[in-house]
């Protein structure tokens, strides 16, 4: 009952479970996108600030190439100096401002560092040899500062548009990461900015451990790839965060810039509120199973009660009642059902057992007057028999001895039946002369009344035959009867051995014929007997008839 109530409770809670499942996964999916849409809007927001950056920057270079002074730098490098010195405390962002030469040679510089270093092996000038344009660099440490800059570069070229000369700056990547420091992204959000290798450059938050860091393989495709997109990541500072990043193939070229969310800001709200459903959900589950093992428990007595006087009576306490009545409940109204019903069990209960007691006596008093009349009829036999063929007298009276036998039998079994190995060993007591001249095998079975006083006969006349004229009429012989018993059908066999030898009879005795017809229709027997030189054989088919709880007396006795 516990075990119903408790099931009952929790089917109750699945609907709200289902329902919570629901409202979490329609909320989750609407933050989601929410949450990829700002991200993404972040993302351009930083992209566009650093496209404008780089574009002032790519201003600046070209408005300073155009001095006539930068692009005759290699013949007067002191007037070059003069031009390009008040632009430094101008522009708050870059480190320096430098020309080469086309050999990579320095050859102008206002803030007094030695002319004449190498530049030829940086990765920026080379393309700017290369393809004589404006280039974006990669991060690198300042020869002439010794600090981390992002390299910028363009060709200087001179009044008849030959390049003459690369002029260079860098943007200070320490006043990068102070520009970035306060986006709005929230307490753990992030923002990368990292070079076309994948080296961050700028980074909030952490700069100190990130800056000048290889971005992971894992997210190495995304810097080269051909679109910005959005996905769910776990940064390298161990924060799950959703990120929307432009590849260095999109405006402003070379730089990759990603912006993170951190999932613990964007889902605080949903998550407090899942918090609060479960924990709802969990405490009315609780409450709901605790009044289901309560109400369980209440209701489990007036059953358990039920339980004990069933298993009373069962054990054969008649008088075990519950004693309840229909007004204290529903449970209770079925205990005093059940007390009607074993006040009328008994009563019948009663009434059987003095029925059968008035049955029994009936029984035994008509086949005690069954007895007396085989032994009236065997007393009349003699007695109109006397003088007249006494061996025709003596097998009349041996065939009513065991037709009383056989009642006998039947009897032992209140005539519900009669055991096959009952009524085999019944029916040749009389003929043996020693224990060992018969053998039987074959498991026990009860027959039907009528079946077991022909069988009682048959067996009866193939022992009479036996011991007048085979196996038992020598001391070496000797029967053995078998049978099985499948599908309601016996095959019972008999076999003398060691007898005389046999012949077979030119003409059918009484005894043979009563072996042949002793069974009637509904046995549906079929008898086979062969006079083997080493005994008879006889082989009998037969059904075992229906064998009912009480025996009809009244047909016994007609039969």
């Amino acid at each position: 009952m516990k075990k119903r109530l408790i099931f009952v409770a929790v089917a109750a809670l699945i609907p709200a479970t289902v329902l919570l499942a629901y409202n979490e996964y329609t909320s989750r999916t609407a933050i989601k996108k929410q949450v990829d849409a700002k991200a993404l809007e972040e993302n351009r927001k930083a992209t566009s600030e650093m496209e404008r950056l780089i574009e002032g920057a790519k201003g600046l270079l070209a408005a300073t190439a155009a001095i006539p002074a930068v692009q005759q730098a290699a013949t007067d490098p002191s007037a070059c100096k003069d031009a390009l010195e008040p632009l430094l405390p101008a522009v708050p962002w870059i480190r320096n401002l430098f020309v080469l030469d086309l050999s990579g040679t320095l050859i102008c510089e206002p803030t007094g560092m030695p002319l004449g270093q190498s530049f030829a092996d940086r990765p920026y000038f080379k393309e700017v040899i290369s393809r004589n344009a404006f280039h974006i660099g990669e991060y690198t440490h300042s020869r002439l500062t010794d600090v981390a800059v992002l390299p910028l570069a363009r060709p200087v070229q001179n009044k008849e548009g030959r390049t003459v000369a690369v002029l260079t700056s860098g943007i200070r990547l320490d006043w990068l990461n102070d520009r970035i420091r306060d986006r709005g992204l929230g307490e753990r959000g992030a923002l990368t900015i990292a070079d076309r290798n994948g080296v961050i450059i700028a980074r909030n938050p952490l700069p100190e451990r990130f800056v000048g860091t290889r971005i992971p393989d894992s997210f190495q495709h995304l810097i080269n790839g051909p679109a910005e997109g959005v996905m769910d990541v776990m940064s390298q500072d161990g924060t799950p965060r959703v990120i929307a990043y432009s590849p260095t193939t999109r405006p402003p070229e070379g730089l990759y810039i990603s912006v993170g969310i951190s999932k613990a800001d964007a889902y605080s709200g949903v998550n407090r509120q899942t918090f609060i459903a479960a924990l709802s959900i969990t405490l009315g589950s609780v409450i709901a199973l605790a009044a289901a093992w309560l109400a369980g428990g209440l209701i489990r007595r007036p059953v358990n009660r039920i339980v004990s006087v069933i298993k009373a009576w069962q054990e054969g306490a008649g008088s075990a009642r519950t004693g309840f009545h229909a007004n204290d409940g529903d449970v209770e109204l079925v205990g005093e059902a059940l007390d009607r019903m074993l006040d009328e069990l008994e009563q019948r209960s009663l009434e059987i057992k003095r029925s059968e007691a008035q049955r029994d006596l009936l029984m035994r008093e008509l086949a005690h007057r069954v007895k007396n009349t085989l032994t009236l009829v065997q007393a009349i036999a003699n007695q109109t028999f006397r003088g007249k063929e006494p061996e025709l007298t003596r097998s009349f009276a041996e065939r009513l001895i065991a037709l009383a036998g056989a009642y006998d039998v039947l009897l032992g079994e209140e005539f519900a039946g009669g055991d096959i190995r009952a009524i085999v060993t019944t029916a040749l007591k009389p003929h043996l002369a020693r224990e060992d001249g018969v053998v039987l095998s074959g498991e026990p079975h009860l027959l039907a009344p009528n079946i077991a006083l022909s069988l009682s006969m048959i067996v009866h006349e193939l022992a009479t035959n036996a011991t007048k004229y085979g196996a038992l009429s020598t001391e070496q012989g000797a029967i053995q009867v078998s049978w099985i018993v499948e599908r309601e059908r016996v095959t019972l066999q008999w076999q003398e051995r060691g007898g005389p030898p046999v012949a077979v009879p030119t003409i059918e005795g009484f005894g043979s014929k009563l072996v042949r017809r002793a069974f009637g229709p509904d046995a549906e027997a079929s008898v086979e007997i062969k006079y083997l030189l080493s005994g008879v054989r006889c082989e009998l088919q037969f059904n075992t008839g229906e064998v009912s709880a009480h025996g009809d007396v009244g047909t016994l006795a007609a039969s």
